[in-house]
């Protein structure tokens, strides 16, 4: 089997933008020099390794290599599988941290959500109330959800939300969750 054509970067800058078009296109990508001048700190932060665990779980065939100081990753994407991960067997909440406010999520979820292969509704558990760098949940409520329908084009039966059932109670509060689904406009 021979190696990929990888597309390469350099930094975390544009993180889940990177992803997200290498996801869409089919495209691998190799992001390295991710935080080398952090001495304390270097590498991909734990925020950022959540969303590759998310993405794992949305797609299927996705391989994720992370060297082991975790300042450069190899991604090959794999096709946006979708489903169903508020009730299952294994599954129930996605938790994320109190690095980053859940809206982090949203807006990678936003880009590619609406292209798995089947309907994809998911709970997520983290800080909904805002966060010293991400808005609030309910910026994404108020303004996202109807610029994505108008954008693609779904009526309101399209089953397109985003649901708060629990508020997160300040900045380092972790206990707030959300349900977004998507539909899947192609049946």
């Amino acid at each position: 089997m021979s190696q990929p054509n990888f597309l390469k970067f350099q930094t975390i800058k544009n993180f889940r933008y990177n992803l997200a078009l290498s996801i869409l296109s089919g495209k691998p990508i190799r992001i390295s020099k991710i935080r080398i001048k952090n001495v304390n700190n270097p590498g991909l932060q734990e925020y950022e390794a959540n969303l590759l665990k998310l993405i794992d779980l949305i797609t299927n065939g996705t391989n994720i290599e992370i060297n082991p100081s975790g300042t450069s990753i190899a991604f090959i994407p794999g096709i946006l599988q979708g489903g169903n991960f508020t009730k299952t067997q294994n599954f129930e909440i996605f938790e994320t941290n109190c690095d980053r406010g859940l809206s982090y999520y949203l807006e990678f979820l936003f880009m590619v959500g609406m292209f798995c292969k089947e309907k994809l509704k998911i709970k997520l558990k983290g800080v909904t109330n805002g966060h010293r760098i991400d808005p609030s949940v309910d910026i994404f409520k108020a303004s996202g959800i109807d610029c994505l329908k108008k954008f693609i084009g779904l009526a309101d039966e399209d089953h397109l939300y985003l649901h708060l059932e629990k508020r997160s109670i300040g900045p380092e509060s972790n206990n707030g969750i959300i349900e977004l689904s998507f539909p899947n406009p192609n049946k």
